[in-house]
């Protein structure tokens, strides 16, 4: 054993262990802990869940809000339960409703053509090296707001909000 915790983590150990001049060291056992931990907690944001996991009142909000809807998938983020689906076999849009059945906001994937020009103008005036990679609307509120992804060569790749007269909201957080 070259760890008191390489029972517990021998993959982990195995990697944290450190070789110099033929002698073997381990890192911190406090940062052993810490990794699975953070594992554990990054993979608890969000879940997918069963039809049957989602609560009477939202599948009723979903069903008057979406009528027509197919292939759909839940996820549950906190209090807050996610549809993602089908319209019409073609249009992917993503649904979010609280425990009450309250629909708290709808995003649906636009081409770029379906893009409002105040924002096309806006990206081509304060991102002149980057391209519109993926395009969304997003209602909250009965406020329609286009989410934007930007790509350029050799740079980082960019997600913006807009408001539907073109102008960025910077404290508006894009929805993933």
């Amino acid at each position: 054993m070259i760890c008191g915790y390489s029972r517990f983590f021998p993959e982990l150990v195995r990697t944290f262990v450190v070789h110099c001049n033929n002698k073997i060291f381990c890192m911190n056992k406090h940062f052993m802990i810490t990794i699975p931990l953070a594992l554990l907690i990054s993979s608890c944001s969000s879940q997918s869940i069963s039809r049957d996991k989602v609560p009477s009142i939202v599948l009723n909000t979903f069903k008057v809000q979406y009528p027509n809807s197919n292939d759909v998938e839940w996820e549950k983020h906190g209090s807050v339960y996610e549809a993602e689906f089908d319209m019409n076999d073609s249009t992917e849009i993503a649904a979010r409703i609280d425990e009450a059945g309250k629909l708290l906001m709808q995003k649906q994937d636009l081409t770029i053509a379906d893009l409002d020009p105040r924002v096309v103008a806006a990206i081509q005036g304060q991102y002149k090296d980057y391209d519109i990679d993926d395009v969304e609307r997003v209602k909250k509120s009965g406020t329609v707001y286009y989410q934007v992804e930007l790509k350029a060569m050799g740079k980082k790749e960019v997600n913006l909000v807009f408001s539907a007269d073109g102008k960025e909201e910077k404290n508006i957080p894009s929805w993933d």
